[in-house]
């Protein structure tokens, strides 16, 4: 639902990703999040929208209650492929900031002004990570050159505001 200038995922059970209309190749989204105790979401980009599982193609940005996930990722940790030992978030139910950038020369993401990571799209150490992950197994993982963005919307409890997209210069 959308209330007081936010999107809001009130009822996960109920809920399934928002997904673009809109396909990107070279962007930056600065979004503000706020996660209830105990929830978990993402934003994936790249998703192909053949009707697979958004997961399935597009690498996913964590965004969780750290304090209740303590299994190794963390909000703003590229799921499965790309962390930090830096914890930049702020507790659940506050707001949080991030920025993601993926861009032909590298891809970026930051928790509240705190670059965590850069990686290169498509780069053999890329690869070898996806290749080592869970998502071995879908061919279009992490491969598109153009696909949506996906806020994923059946793990938890969360609100987002402050949603800016903008294209990079090199995409199409």
């Amino acid at each position: 639902r959308v209330q007081n200038g936010e999107l809001q995922c009130w009822d996960p059970h109920g809920a399934g990703d928002i997904v673009t209309d809109e396909k990107f190749d070279w962007f930056e989204l600065s979004i503000d999040y706020k996660i209830a105790k105990g929830s978990n979401s993402g934003i994936m980009f790249r998703v192909a929208d053949d009707g697979d599982a958004t997961w399935h193609s597009g690498p996913e940005v964590q965004i969780l209650d750290n304090a209740a996930f303590k299994r190794g990722q963390l909000a703003g940790h590229l799921y499965e492929l790309y962390n930090t030992d830096i914890d930049a978030t702020k507790p659940a139910e506050e707001w949080n900031h991030l920025d993601i950038r993926v861009g032909p020369d590298f891809c970026e993401t930051k928790m509240n002004g705190v670059s965590y990571y850069k990686f290169v799209l498509g780069s053999e150490d890329f690869k070898a990570r996806v290749a080592k992950s869970k998502f071995s197994q879908f061919e279009k993982f992490g491969t598109l050159p153009r696909g949506s963005l996906a806020i994923q919307g059946d793990h938890g409890v969360v609100a987002f505001r402050n949603i800016k997209i903008r294209p990079l210069k090199g995409g199409r």
